[in-house]
C-alpha cells in the first residue's frame, strides 16, 4: 500500500467521516453523533463541549473541509 505520510492519511480518513456527518444526516451515524455531541447546532458550528473524546478530532477535519470548499451560485 505504501502510505508515506501517516498523519495526512489519518486526516484524510477524518475528513471522510466529517463529510458523512455533513451530507448524510438521515444515517444512524449522524443521529448518534448529533444526540451525543452537538445537540443544539449543526456539525459545522459545533464547539468542543464537556464530553470531550477522540471524536472531536473531527473538528480538525472540519477545518480542512472549510479550507477546501467554496460556494457556487447559479
Amino acid at each position: 500500500m505504501g502510505i508515506r505520510d501517516l498523519q495526512a492519511f489519518k486526516l484524510d480518513m477524518l475528513v471522510k467521516q466529517a463529510w458523512r456527518l455533513i451530507h448524510h444526516n438521515q444515517s444512524l451515524f449522524f443521529q448518534i453523533y448529533k444526540a451525543r455531541y452537538f445537540r443544539k447546532c449543526s456539525f459545522l458550528k459545533a464547539k468542543i463541549g464537556h464530553y470531550t473524546s477522540y471524536v472531536w478530532s473531527l473538528l480538525a477535519a472540519r477545518e480542512v473541509i472549510f479550507a477546501g470548499s467554496w460556494c457556487q451560485i447559479g
